[in-house]
Formats: C-alpha cells, structure tokens, sequence
C-alpha cells in the first residue's frame, strides 16, 4: 500500500483535519471581516457618488447589510460549516489516506480564498467604471 493511501489512525487524521479547518476559519474571518468592516466604509463612498452600481457590488453590499444587521444568525451556520468540514476530512483520511484528505482541503480553501479577492474586485467595479466614465 501506498503512503498516501495508509490508513491512518484516528489522531493523525485528526490533526491533519484540525490544521486544514484551522485554515479554511481564518479564511473565512477574513470574508467576514471585509463584509463587516471593509465594505461599510466603500457604501458611504458610493451614495456620496450617486452613480448606478454593479450587480455584483450590489450583491456585496446586500450581504453586508445582511451580516451586520443579522449577526447573530450566521453563527450556528457557521459553526456547523466548521464541524462538517473537520469530520469530513477526518474522515476521508482515516479511511482514504491523507492525500485525498489534503486534495479537499486545498479545493475548499482555494474557494473560500477566492471570495476576499472577489469581494475585493466587486467593490472597486464602480469606481473603475467611474474613471472611465471621466475620461
């Protein structure tokens, strides 16, 4: 049998869950953080423009309104996403081997890594659509 493919004990896999979650939670503070304070301060920016917005700014906006006004809703969501993530890859390397545990866990965290960068680029549309405008 492979190494990659060893069954491994219920410690190891363990671990290797734990730092994988350890990481896709940061990511995700970090989404959280620029919906709850990075994204305010672009709305006030953008009523002072008055111009129409994009979908996609609109849709970042929405969420964060949603997520400030409503708080305490997200929070057994976001428990469960955690538990399910961290048994779902314990679970995959106890009984598939760490590799295809350690494969999921980089797909979920190229997601969730993707949605700061598109947070990002969804905020800074209108103001790229403003300076062409001008020019």
């Amino acid at each position: 049998m492979s190494p990659s493919r060893e069954r491994l004990s219920w410690g190891k896999a363990a671990a290797i869950a734990a730092g994988l979650t350890a990481v896709h939670a940061a990511l995700g503070l970090i989404s959280l953080g620029m919906l709850m304070v990075w994204v305010p301060s672009f709305a006030a920016l953008f009523q002072d423009m008055g111009a129409t917005l994009p979908i996609a700014t609109q849709l970042v906006l929405s969420a964060s309104y949603g997520l400030q006004s409503h708080w305490f809703l997200w929070l057994p969501p976001l428990a469960m996403g955690l538990l399910l993530d961290f048994a779902s890859l314990t679970f995959l390397a106890r009984r598939k081997g760490w590799l295809p545990s350690l494969l999921l866990g980089l797909l979920e965290g190229a997601v969730l890594l993707a949605l700061p960068l598109l947070i990002g680029i969804s905020l800074y549309l209108p103001i790229f659509a403003m300076s062409a405008a001008i020019q």
